[in-house]
Parts: structure tokens; sequence; C-alpha cells
């Protein structure tokens, strides 16, 4: 991985490169594309693994042999998303550590995509015991839509770090949510960056309306 201050980029190198290249391409659509994003979850999951607590565990195999492994003792994860992010890229990514807290959060933007307020919320018990907040997005273009969901889970369990990933990002929506969340422990875990359109708030070379492009019958 090549590290910048405090933004960790996956390695390109196979397979997310040509992963990546799929996502991108706007033949991939439905079914299809869903198992990218999901290939592209897992690979996301193996770099968190760095930020997470593991500790040596003892168990027994099938041929009643003892064996001495690990597990993985971060229990104070949320793990935090769009209800659009939440089943195909944050459990993805989530299953690999076991997790059981999760948080989806619907926003309405406003026209000009550069504003956004949370209108509903699926959360989990205990939220005030989360220590650590791992938010997935797929795509962060503007940020408006992190900095809403971000600022409403923060007020309800005041967490000591965040983490972010997002398979594509832009620079100005990542200095955004660090200047924003510079009293905590924010850092960032991204794919690639892409220019971000001023007027439009939209990434280029960008992926399109990921939303639709699931909903879509592939081109393939």
């Amino acid at each position: 991985m090549i590290k910048i201050k405090n933004v960790t980029f996956i390695k390109k190198q196979e397979p997310f490169q040509s992963l990546i290249t799929k996502f991108r391409d706007k033949s991939y659509c439905g079914e299809e594309l869903k198992k990218i994003y999901k290939n592209l979850g897992s690979i996301f999951a193996l770099e968190l693994a760095s930020c997470i607590k593991f500790e040596e565990f003892n168990i027994v195999t099938p041929l009643n042999k003892e064996y001495t492994g690990t597990r993985c003792v971060d229990n104070n994860l949320l793990f935090v998303s769009t209800f659009e992010d939440n089943e195909i890229f944050a459990k993805t990514i989530g299953d690999f550590y076991e997790v059981q807290k999760y948080a989806m959060l619907n926003v309405d933007r406003a026209e000009n995509g550069w504003e956004a307020s949370v209108v509903s919320a699926e959360l989990p018990k205990n939220i005030g015991d989360v220590k650590t907040i791992v938010f997935c997005k797929s795509v962060l273009a503007t940020g408006c839509t992190a900095k809403s969901i971000l600022k409403k889970i923060s007020e309800l369990c005041n967490p000591e770090s965040i983490i972010v990933i997002s398979i594509i990002s832009s620079n100005e929506a990542i200095k955004e949510l660090r200047d924003k969340y510079r009293y905590l422990n924010i850092n960032f875990l991204v794919g690639e960056i892409d220019t971000l359109d001023a007027k439009s708030g939209v990434l280029l070379p960008g992926l399109g309306m990921i939303e639709n492009r699931l909903k879509s019958v592939s081109n393939i």
C-alpha cells in the first residue's frame, strides 16, 4: 500500500486493477456488477486488517487436533453506510471480521449535489458503546452524503476514531472530511482518486449512477 497523510491507497496490482476497470465499464450492470462490487469489497476487507485487533485463539479441528489460530477481538466497531452500500459493500467487508453492528442511513440530496440531510436510518442497539466507526461509501464525490451521515452517527456514539473506506473518491471530499473531523483520529482507505467537476459535483472519469447500474440488465 502507498501511504499519504491519513490516506492509504490500495496498491495498483491485480486483481484490484482489473476489477476497478470493470467497475467503471458501462457494459457491466445488474448481477455482473454486484459480483465485481463484492469482490472489490473483499480486497478492501483484507487491507482493513491492519486496523483491526486480533488475538491468538485455540481450536480443535474435525480430526480432534489442537490448533492455535487467531480471531478478531475488536468488538467496538460500527459499520456505517447508505442503504445502497450496505448489503453489497459494507457487509462484504464486515463479514470478514464477524461484525454485528451495522447502521444504514438514507439522505436527501439537494439539486446542486453539494448538500444532503439524513431522512431515515436503521441503527443497532447499544450504539453508544461504539469506539470506531467504519464508514463504507463506494463513491465519495463532494462528500456531502458522508458529512451528513457521519455527523448524525457521531452525535449518537461519540466515537474515538473513524475509518472511511471508498472505492473512488475526490481529493476535495477527503479534505472536507479530514478538516471537519480533525479532532478525531480519521483515516481513509481509498481505491482511486477522480477529478471532481466543480459545477455538477460529478466525478470524472467516474462510473455513473451506481444505484441505477445495479438495477439494470447487463450488456455483457
